[in-house]
């Protein structure tokens, strides 16, 4: 074929599977039977998964949605504790409590694991664990709910493990199984995290094998079903570790793989790759569930706390000074994601810019009251029950999670931020600098910080213990409580504190 057809062609993959004729996993009168298969592979690093002969990997990705280049949570070290916390709950370590190994046990009965979700959503469905790393589900899963689990093992090893969820697979008896694969992190800690290395290549090119275990049993049972599989890491490494806020340890592979047609073929954008806090609402989005309450979509006018009005929309609150502007009026309501305020349904009592119909030309100017005058009719608009979630009756919000679905056609994700955080080095505006962990201890106007365990010479409660998720360490620069920037207390007496 002529080149450029052919790149047409595979461009869209989805499609031409879709056009191939195939025969079905089901019908409108009889639709497949859901399945999940979750891998989690401890300590796998990005480069190794992306540059490695690793043939069960690349399976998943030809099926499906691959990134080697996603993010891991952003605001605890790059260790197991927070990696597999987030991933099981989609938010941020700031909300599910576990900053380390040592506190799993921290775990916030407010963000209930993806275990405990479906559990609670479907309770017909059947869930298993199969793991290496015992905390997972002693610490964990059972700790936060005891019965989100139907069956759970945990293995002496990574082949134990992986034969126990074998034979869960064949059995047919489980909508939902997670695997833990842990030799890629005891390897590393042990020789290195480089797959140019023999020991640490090995150990990936064997949890690979493994993974092709599991998918051959799901396409020996996978007949009339339709499958998800959702493979990850907790953290990259580098050396012999992998705590620091390095790209060798913040990045991790994210392959979703499905015979769904609502999941696609290919790539991620190199601007938006993904992140560990997506499994969560990836799966609950294959089950169907409704993931968290969605921003307006519509343009509305703002006030600025100095009178001056602007038509601005929720990408403008999110860029930068999100927590100030989240307190101007009408915004939390047209913006509830952005702002945290899913769980408050009210409407927008902004004036707001949209088209009544999408072959409108002309956009006009309206209020949610003008929507509430014709609930039944307006509230069809597109956009509308996002902007009137109160007049529209959309006050479900679902549950709360910062990840978003990964790979699905069927799910249009929100733009990622315009700063990626790079904590060593500079905090992002729009978190107010909340998630910077480097190493100044002077303010801007050059007076020394006082140390945040200290009580001298200021007197104050932003402890370490008071704060355990924000990086209060030794006197350097942080923000724990949401002032415009990263700050701290003084060692002059007469300067409380400075920015």
């Amino acid at each position: 074929p002529e080149l450029s057809s052919l790149e047409e062609w595979t461009s869209d993959r989805r499609a031409a599977v879709q056009s191939a004729n195939l025969p079905l996993a089901g019908d409108c009168n009889s639709p497949p039977a859901q399945k999940v298969l979750m891998i989690g592979i401890d300590g796998l690093r990005a480069a190794a998964a992306a540059m490695l002969p690793l043939p069960n990997l690349r399976r998943l990705a030809r099926i499906g949605t691959s990134s080697y280049w996603a993010h891991v949570q952003a605001d605890a070290a790059t260790v197991s504790g927070p990696g597999w916390a987030s991933m099981f709950t989609g938010v941020e370590a700031s909300k599910h409590l576990i900053d380390g190994n040592g506190d799993l046990t921290d775990i916030s009965p407010d963000y209930p694991t993806v275990f405990k979700l479906v559990k609670d959503t479907y309770p017909q469905k059947k869930i298993a664990a199969s793991v290496s790393w015992h905390p997972l589900i002693d610490n964990i899963i059972d700790h936060q709910d005891p019965n989100a689990l139907d069956a759970r093992y945990k293995a002496p090893n990574d082949e134990a493990m992986a034969e126990q969820a074998r034979q869960w697979i064949l059995s047919n008896d489980f909508d939902f199984i997670f695997v833990d694969f842990d030799d890629c992190d005891g390897t590393g800690h042990s020789s290195g995290f480089d797959g140019y290395q023999l020991p640490y290549r090995a150990a990936v090119q064997k949890t690979d094998g493994l993974v092709g275990e599991l998918l051959d049993a799901v396409v020996s049972v996978s007949s009339g079903e339709e499958w998800l599989i959702v493979l990850t890491s907790d953290h990259g490494g580098y050396g012999t570790g992998h705590g620091p806020q390095d790209e060798y340890n913040l990045r991790i592979p994210f392959i979703v793989a499905s015979n769904s047609p609502r999941v696609n073929i290919g790539q991620m954008p190199v601007e938006d790759p993904g992140s560990q806090l997506d499994v969560l609402p990836t799966i609950m989005h294959f089950f169907g569930s409704v993931t968290s309450c969605k921003d307006a979509s519509y343009r509305f006018r703002i006030e600025k706390p100095d009178g001056k009005k602007k038509w601005r929309d929720c990408k403008f609150i999110a860029k930068r000074a999100t927590a100030t502007r989240c307190t101007w009026t009408g915004v939390s309501a047209m913006c509830p994601k952005t702002c945290g305020t899913c769980d408050i349904c009210i409407d927008s009592s902004s004036r707001m810019k949209f088209k009544k119909s999408p072959e409108d030309e002309n956009r006009i100017s309206r209020d949610c009251t003008w929507t509430s005058n014709n609930a039944s009719s307006r509230c069809n608009i597109e956009g509308m029950v996002d902007a009137c979630r109160e007049t529209c009756n959309n006050c479900d919000s679902g549950f709360d999670t910062d990840g978003q679905a990964f790979g699905f056609s069927d799910y249009e994700r929100s733009e990622p931020p315009t700063c990626q955080s790079d904590p060593n080095n500079c905090g992002c505006d729009n978190q107010q600098q909340a998630d910077y962990r480097g190493n100044i201890s002077q303010t801007a106007n050059g007076k020394t910080c006082q140390n945040w365990d200290s009580q001298s010479p200021h007197f104050h409660n932003r402890t370490p213990e008071n704060y355990p998720t924000m990086g209060l360490e030794d006197n350097y620069c942080r923000n724990p409580d949401g002032e415009a920037k990263a700050w701290c207390y003084t060692t002059d007496p007469d300067t409380r504190w400075e920015l």
